[in-house]
């Protein structure tokens, strides 16, 4: 139903009993792609019960209207920092949805924008007098500072991914800065965006990260299939790949796209092989795990406490060897240097 969604691609239309219909939308609202679903059954015809017809009808009219709430947001934002003259670059969902082919159907989630060294602080204060927001520092205090703003969450980066290895971070700064800007129309305005290659690899980047962290849903994988399914320079994606060797890992997650997803295997800037396939069911197996975020396998709904940092700390300990081969590099720098500094600030504890 998935794919039916993103590449509007009809299926034979059937009937689904409500006992189905309440487990196929738990399952799709554990990994944030309910509007997806609503919208594929609704396409396609799907005879519902009449409570789950008006549930389905009532879900995506919801979320189209937060989609119009953060479009227009978004919008104010780019008009905004444009109208002082401050360079920024819109990340990740916000315009990642313009590319599905109903983007109201995705459920968006916060506004990241990035702004460098030379424009962060300008671009702190414009904001601070245009709209009277009060921010708040992520808990590492290490990549962005946050704010609400029409009950919009924006996220203001001035560092987009922190790597323990410090060769990976030189390298990503450099695709940062090398990155010549483009734009992509949301809503008849073109907002600017990274470069396609160094999108598609940031995006990989930060989804890759979140799976091995803290687990991913369905909507990240997603995102990226929908950017896969873009035009890019094959050759410089590849050269991005081997310089943070996670070719195994972004070919891994391709397989999920072509597999699962319906992806075109023909566009694929990467050719997967029968080793990715392979690795298909042991990351779909943590992706359903955990759901968004991977929220839905934490035993504490609190982040603190010793049973808290135990029960995390052994997660991520099984994640980083069981992907370990996705990405070589990454995962020696955060056993040797990650780890023991969470150990030794557990202890402080």
């Amino acid at each position: 139903m998935i794919a039916s969604a993103l590449w509007k691609k009809p299926t034979e239309s059937f009937e689904m009993p409500s006992g189905a219909y309440k487990s196929l939308m738990e399952l799709a609202s554990r990994q944030t792609v309910t509007g997806l679903l609503c919208q594929s059954l609704m396409s396609n015809n799907v005879k519902l019960q009449k409570m789950d017809a008006i549930n389905t009808f009532a879900n995506l009219r919801d979320i189209r209207g937060v989609n119009e709430n953060l479009n227009a947001e978004l919008i104010a934002l780019c008009s905004l920092l444009r109208e002082r003259h401050i360079k920024f670059i819109v990340v990740k969902g916000a315009t990642i949805g313009a590319l599905y082919p109903e983007a109201s159907s995705r459920i968006p989630g916060d506004v990241d924008f990035y702004c460098g060294t030379d424009n962060f602080e300008q671009a702190k204060s414009a904001i601070s007098e245009a709209w009277n927001v009060e921010y708040e520092a992520d808990e590492a205090g290490e990549q962005h500072i946050a704010f609400v703003h029409n009950g919009i969450v924006f996220e203001m980066h001035y560092l987009l991914l922190k790597f323990t290895s410090p060769r990976l971070q030189a390298v990503f700064d450099r695709m940062i800065l090398d990155a010549k800007p483009c734009t992509r129309n949301v809503e008849g305005v073109e907002v600017p965006i990274l470069s396609p290659e160094a999108e598609l690899v940031y995006t990989y980047l930060h989804l890759y990260h979140h799976f091995i962290e803290l687990g991913v849903g369905l909507r990240q994988i997603c995102d990226f299939a929908v950017l896969l399914n873009q035009r890019y320079d094959n050759h410089k994606v590849r050269l991005l790949l081997e310089e943070f060797d996670i070719r195994r890992g972004f070919t891994a997650f391709e397989a999920i796209c072509v597999e699962k997803l319906g992806l075109d295997e023909a566009v694929l800037p990467v050719a997967i092989d029968k080793k990715d396939r392979n690795r298909i069911e042991p990351v779909l197996q943590l992706v359903f795990e955990g759901g968004n975020f991977g929220k839905y396998s934490q035993k504490y709904t609190v982040r603190s406490g010793i049973r808290y940092y135990i029960d995390s700390f052994t997660r991520k300990i099984r994640n980083y060897w069981q992907f370990y081969s996705l990405s070589p590099t990454m995962m020696r720098s955060l056993f040797f240097r990650s780890i023991p500094k969470k150990i030794g600030q557990a202890l402080k504890r």
